[in-house]
């Protein structure tokens, strides 16, 4: 077992903001874009940083193990940016990073158990859970609101190295003939007519059948510990970035909600979901559980509303949502016990905008630090505020993870840093005083 001595955080006004009975300590610092930490049975503690940034930016996306001292050592890296999940099984890792399922030893051996996931979009391959045996985990949509517009272009990096991608169904599709016309492309002066689920400047028709494909985007998916068995566990999400099960046996999502930009710049709230087999959840005629006509009329956009599938399996409603927009709500999991404190709650990391990319030009400010879930009341609550972003804040900076100790006892925050700057990471651990 592994003691990292800590720097404790004393919570000061206007720079965070702690829950009452609890103390910070920073153990690692020095990082770059950490997405995600682990401890292992016997206590050691790994920390992942994910290789990758918006705008399109690649570093070393690194799994390492953290020392006493707080330096860490490399197990392994090169993996496909961002790495994002991360979990314990049997004796080795399971990672998940873009498009891609790895085991992955403690001696750094790595063996790819999933390939191929279409992970080229906006959104990517997200967080990992297991239950009763079998592995979950989310792939991101490709595209913001359904359709592949300028903004994947610029500022999301990614249409002109991979202009054919799209959202991908896992089931048929109609289309019912909705297009959008945009600008964009490598000849921004050129106006682009674009289909939902269809490549960039291909317009739909009506009646028109997209493919269901078993690798396909904006899902769960469910297999084996060893990447067999492959399947879609539920479908019509926007970016089910995490997976989290509590005590009664219940599985949730964590949704991100869609961004003021592209060609349906519609922004609406991250959503907690009841996760059932088959179930669809709506995108991209719902985002955040509401209509797209509803949340145009409410923001005064006049663009087309029209849903673009003709058919509509039976849709989920939201269990519970983040109040404020553009929270970048990113991943959520229940504390184990009550060592820590709030039995049978969960506790969710926040992110925070992407402004002024994600929230149509706007310098907003939202949540960034770690609220509490209560599944009783469906209510969130502050645990964590980070009350002073960029140079100068003392605790972190945008979370991206929370992990619990084996015992429950702690609480371990993976800090992705300042948006964009390379090595302002770091890990903290949260424990009762």
């Amino acid at each position: 077992m592994t003691t990292v001595r800590g720097e404790v955080r004393q919570p000061k006004p206007g720079d965070f903001s702690l829950a009452a009975g609890y103390r910070l300590e920073r153990l690692v610092g020095g990082l770059t874009w950490a997405s995600n930490a682990c401890v292992t049975p016997d206590g050691d503690l790994y920390v992942l940083e994910a290789g990758f940034s918006y705008p399109y930016v690649f570093t070393t996306a690194r799994l390492s193990r953290v020392l006493p001292d707080g330096h860490t050592e490399v197990v392994a890296e090169d993996f496909n940016g961002p790495a994002v999940g991360l979990l314990w099984h049997e004796g080795a890792f399971l990672v998940t990073h873009r498009g891609t399922l790895s085991r992955v030893g403690l001696d750094g051996s790595r063996v790819d158990l999933v390939t191929d996931l279409p992970a080229w979009g906006d959104h990517h391959t997200n967080h990992l859970e297991m239950v009763d045996g079998q592995l979950y985990f989310g792939q991101g949509s490709a595209t913001n609101a359904g359709f592949v517009g300028p903004d994947n272009l610029i500022p999301f990096g990614w249409l002109e190295r991979h202009p054919d991608f799209c959202d991908v169904p896992p089931y048929d599709v109609t289309l019912t003939g909705v297009n959008m016309t945009s600008r964009g492309s490598l000849n921004p002066f050129a106006t682009r007519v674009t289909g939902p689920f269809l490549p960039f400047d291909q317009q739909s028709a009506p009646g028109q059948v997209v493919p269901g494909q078993a690798k396909a985007t904006g899902v769960i998916y469910r297999c084996n510990p060893d990447g067999t068995g492959l399947s879609v566990h539920a479908w019509g999400f926007r970016n089910p970035y995490s997976i989290a099960t509590a005590p009664d046996g219940r599985m949730f999502c964590l949704d991100q909600g869609s961004d003021a930009r592209g060609s349906r710049p519609l922004r609406s709230l991250d959503t907690i979901w009841e996760v059932k087999p088959g179930a669809w959840y709506g995108f991209p005629d719902f985002l955040g559980g509401r209509r797209v006509a509803d949340l145009a009329a409410e923001q005064e956009w006049d663009g087309e509303t029209s849903f673009v599938m003709a058919q509509h399996p039976e849709r989920q409603l939201p269990y519970a949502q983040v109040p404020e927009v553009h929270a970048a709500a990113v991943q959520m999991q229940f504390a184990p016990g009550d060592g820590f404190g709030f039995p049978g709650h969960a506790f969710v990391a926040c992110f925070g905008s992407g402004a002024p990319l994600t929230t149509g030009g706007k310098l907003i400010k939202t949540p960034q630090g770690v609220r509490r879930f209560d599944p009783t009341t469906r209510e969130l609550y502050e645990f964590y505020g980070n009350e002073n972003p960029g140079v100068g804040g003392s605790g972190p900076e945008r979370p991206t993870a929370v992990r619990f100790s084996p015992d429950g006892s702690e609480m371990y925050v993976a800090d992705y840093g300042i948006f964009g700057v390379p090595k302002t990471g770091a890990l903290w651990r949260i424990s009762r005083e």
